[in-house]
C-alpha cells in the first residue's frame, strides 16, 4: 500500500508486516515488522510452576505463522486488510489493518478462545481453599480447560537508533498486572537501555501497564507514536524476547 509519502508492505508468506516507510525512512528493522505475539520470557516463578513447558504451544504460535485467509478492500481513501491466523495452539487470531495515506495505521485484533462455554464465574476463597471437596475437584477439572496465555498482542523491531522512549502510563519502574498499584500514571521520558531491569538471571522485565500512548524516536525526534483505544501494556527494550528465554538463549 503506497501514497506519495507512505509505503506499507505485508508479507503474506511470512505473515508479518515487512516494511513501513514514511518520507523514505524505514521504521522496521530487517523486515521484522508487526506480527502476532503470545509469549513472554519466563520468570523465576514461571519455572517454579512449570509454565514454560505447559505453555510451550504459545511460543510455537508466535513464529512460523500460517495465514488461513485474507482480504483487502478500499475504505474511502484508506485500504483495509483483514487476516485470519490459524495458530498452532488450535485457535484463531484475527487482525485488521486500516492504512491511511497520511501514514496513520489502525490495527485491531481479536483472539478466539480454544473452547467456548467454560464456566469462569468467580469462586469464593473458601471454595478455592477446600482442596479436597467435590466442588474444588470439579472446579480444578473445569479450570484445566480454561485458556492460559502468557501474553496477547504484537511485537516488532525498530532501528537501533530509535531508542528514545516517551509514554503516558504507569512508571517509572516496571509494573505488571499483579503488582502495579504503587506506580503512578504520569508522563515519562526514558530510553530503551534504561527500561531494562538487570535481574540476576535474565528473564521478563521492563513491562508497563495502563499506558495511554507510547512514542519511540531517534534523538532528532523522528519516530513512531502508538496510541491505544484502550489502555495497553508494553515493553521497549534493546533485547528480544528470546534473549531473556533460557531455552532460546
Amino acid at each position: 500500500v503506497s501514497s506519495s509519502k507512505l509505503q506499507f508492505v505485508f508479507d503474506l508468506n511470512q505473515g508479518v508486516v515487512s516494511s513501513y516507510q514514511w518520507n523514505g525512512t524505514e521504521y522496521f528493522d530487517r523486515g521484522f515488522g508487526i506480527q502476532p505475539n503470545f509469549w513472554r520470557a519466563p520468570t523465576d516463578n514461571d519455572y517454579g510452576n512449570g509454565a514454560p513447558l505447559r505453555l510451550q504451544r504459545w511460543k510455537e504460535s508466535s513464529k512460523n505463522f500460517k495465514i488461513e485467509s485474507y482480504n483487502f478492500s478500499k475504505k474511502g481513501n484508506a485500504v483495509s486488510l483483514d487476516l485470519t491466523y490459524a495458530l498452532k495452539a488450535g485457535n484463531k487470531y484475527i487482525m485488521n489493518y486500516v492504512i491511511y495515506p497520511t501514514g496513520l495505521i489502525n490495527v485491531s485484533m481479536r483472539f478466539t478462545p480454544l473452547q467456548a462455554g467454560v464456566d469462569q464465574n468467580e469462586k469464593s476463597e473458601a471454595e478455592l481453599l477446600a482442596t479436597h471437596s467435590p466442588k474444588a475437584l470439579s472446579d480444578l477439572k473445569s479450570q484445566r480447560n480454561v485458556i492460559e496465555v502468557p501474553r496477547i498482542g504484537v511485537r516488532f523491531r525498530l532501528p537501533v537508533q530509535v531508542n528514545q522512549i516517551a509514554y503516558f502510563g504507569r512508571g517509572p519502574e516496571e509494573n505488571y498486572i499483579d503488582r502495579f498499584r504503587g506506580t503512578i500514571v504520569d508522563l515519562y521520558e526514558t530510553t530503551a537501555d534504561e527500561m531494562y531491569y538487570p535481574y540476576v538471571r535474565p528473564q521478563e522485565n521492563g513491562h508497563h501497564t495502563d499506558t495511554r500512548w507510547v512514542m519511540a524516536t531517534n534523538k532528532s525526534g523522528k519516530g513512531l507514536l502508538i496510541k491505544g483505544q484502550e489502555n495497553i501494556g508494553f515493553n521497549a527494550l534493546r533485547n528480544t524476547v528470546e534473549d531473556f528465554d533460557s531455552e532460546e538463549s
